[in-house]
Formats: C-alpha cells, sequence, structure tokens
C-alpha cells in the first residue's frame, strides 16, 4: 500500500513538472513599474482559441489591477500590453509587428531585449509585451514556451501564464 501510495505521489509530482511553463522575462531598466499606470491589453497576434485569448485578457488585467494599475481604453491608456501566440509556421518578432508601425522593440537601450527579426518561436509560445503607448517604446518582454495547447485547459495555462510572465514587474 505504502509502495503504491509512494508512486502515485511520484506520478503526480512528474505531472507537474512536465505541465510547468518555461518563462523568460526582461526589461527596460528605466521603467518604473511600482508606480499606478492606465494600461490597454490586446492580442496582437491571435492563436485560434477564443476562450483562451479571453481568459489571458482578463488574467492580465486582474494581475494588473491588482498592483494598482486601471484599466483604459487603447486610445488614452500609459501602457499597451500586447500578447502574440505563436501558431504552426514560421513566427518571428518582425511577423507579430507587421500589421502595427512604430510598435516595436527598436534602440530601447536595453541590449537584452533589442529585437531581432530572424528568431524564430516555436508553436505553443506565448509573448507579452508592453510598450509605453507616448514613446511606442518597449518596456517589458515576458515569453512563455508551450503555454498554448492545441487541446486541453488552455484558460487555466493562460491564467499561469499571466501569473508567472507579470510576477517579475513586482
Amino acid at each position: 500500500m505504502k509502495l503504491t501510495l509512494a508512486c502515485m505521489g511520484m506520478l503526480v509530482l512528474l505531472a507537474a513538472v512536465v505541465s510547468a511553463q518555461e518563462t523568460y522575462t526582461d526589461q527596460n531598466s528605466t521603467f518604473n513599474s511600482s508606480q499606478p499606470h492606465r494600461f490597454a491589453v490586446k492580442i496582437g497576434t491571435p492563436w485560434g482559441d477564443q476562450a483562451a485569448e479571453s481568459a489571458l485578457h482578463e488574467a492580465i488585467a486582474k494581475r494588473l489591477q491588482k498592483k494598482g494599475w486601471s484599466q483604459a481604453d487603447e486610445s488614452s491608456c500609459d501602457l499597451l500590453v500586447i500578447a502574440h501566440g505563436a501558431g504552426p509556421g514560421k513566427q518571428t518578432l518582425r511577423s507579430f509587428y507587421s500589421n502595427s508601425p512604430g510598435l516595436g522593440w527598436y534602440w530601447i537601450g536595453a541590449p537584452a531585449i533589442e529585437e531581432n527579426d530572424d528568431y524564430q518561436y516555436k508553436d505553443g509560445t506565448l509573448l507579452l509585451d508592453i510598450f509605453d503607448a507616448r514613446t511606442r517604446k518597449a518596456v517589458y518582454r515576458g515569453v512563455a514556451l508551450d503555454a498554448i495547447r492545441k487541446s486541453g485547459n488552455n484558460e487555466k495555462r493562460m491564467d499561469k501564464a499571466a501569473k508567472q510572465l507579470l510576477s517579475a514587474l513586482w
């Protein structure tokens, strides 16, 4: 009986490790995330799961509001939060921002997060970029590998990804 329970415990632990998302974040060193901001959230590159996209939008808003930030429309926000889901095929930063002139990781003074147009994100990757709405320069990037799945409960995965990616802001 003890051996069976121990094996079951190991399987649960293994499942938790396997389902963990690998995340990376970086931000402009001059960005002050501790002061309140007005933000807007938009899905820049949809991945075809409207429920998960809505769940991500809500999870981002919830976490930023807990920080004391307030949600605004895109025309009056201080910060624009854009989420991209990398789907099948080649997904590069250039393709993510090809329809958003003036937005991108250009010349922001933070070498670790400069744009590399040739970098290709694999299917299932979630990118979260935050831009200063006035200057249109990037201040934060979060990347969650294997955050988007073709099946399963993507709504829970989006909540987890938002929590992990935005925890670096506080």
